[in-house]
Order: structure tokens, then C-alpha cells, then sequence
């Protein structure tokens, strides 16, 4: 018996299901949870953005600001943990197509983050966030047959 797994996420939840072939039922399997993603920015970095003097009694401010490149580093890991939760199914050989529904920015880091093999598995892509969306909703974006 053959097995789909299909992927529902964004970067901060993804949403694991399997399908078996025969029936076609969607069956969430493991949800994982990245919570630092959703903190406010102030929580994640200082209240002031650095500054620097020049010697010669001029500050400066940093041009670029750090609760973005923290929350970028954040969803990055998130990525890394959702794929390897893939590849370790993969390398059981739990499923025999994949299909991948997630935010389009974090759909772009977990492509990056998974091995040749696996991605070769992957039948269908949909670069949309629906994680909050009921299981009915989710399967409807997904084809009648898996």
C-alpha cells in the first residue's frame, strides 16, 4: 500500500498528514510549532537600535534593523526542523508522494532545506498559507486521487 504525505505550513506551524492510496482520507499526523516566529519584535531584541560614535563626537544608527534579520534566522531553523521531520520519513519510507502547501516566502526556504531524493518525490506544490484551515478545506486544494 502506497502512502502520500502532504505538508501544510507557514513559519511558524506546519501541519503533517498522511493518505493512504486506497481511501484517500487525510489524516494529520504531527503538527510542529515554532514560537518564537510569532513573538512581538520587541520581545525578540532590545529596545534601541544601536548606535555608534565615530570618534569625533557623530553617532550613527545601524541601517539595518535586527529584529528582522532574528525572525528571518528564526524561520530559517523552522524550515531546517520541518524538513528534517521530511527526510527522516522519507528515509523510513513512509510515503511515496509528496505534496508541499505553504506560505510562499517559507514554501522558498523549506525547498532549499530538502535532499535531492526527497524533492524528487514531490508531486504537487501550492504556495498559499492555509495551516488555520479545516481538513476538509485542505483536501480541497489537494487532487481527487492522491
Amino acid at each position: 500500500m502506497s502512502r502520500t504525505l502532504i505538508i501544510v505550513a507557514n513559519s511558524s506551524c506546519a501541519r503533517i498528514f498522511e493518505s493512504h492510496h486506497d481511501d484517500n482520507i487525510l489524516t494529520e499526523i504531527e503538527t510542529l510549532l515554532e514560537t518564537t516566529v510569532r513573538l512581538r519584535d520587541q520581545d525578540l531584541v532590545s529596545d534601541k537600535i544601536g548606535s555608534q560614535r565615530d570618534g569625533k563626537g557623530n553617532t550613527s544608527s545601524h541601517g539595518v534593523s535586527e529584529h528582522h534579520a532574528i525572525k528571518h534566522q528564526h524561520q530559517n531553523q523552522f524550515a531546517h526542523v520541518v524538513a528534517e521531520a521530511i527526510e527522516k520519513a522519507n528515509n523510513k519510507m513512509r510515503f511515496d508522494a509528496l505534496y508541499i502547501i505553504s506560505s510562499p516566502r517559507f514554501l522558498g526556504l523549506l525547498r532549499k532545506k530538502l535532499s535531492e531524493t526527497t524533492y524528487k518525490k514531490v508531486q504537487g506544490e501550492i504556495s498559499k498559507n492555509i495551516t488555520h484551515d479545516s481538513l476538509e478545506e485542505i483536501r480541497s486544494y489537494l487532487p481527487k486521487k492522491l
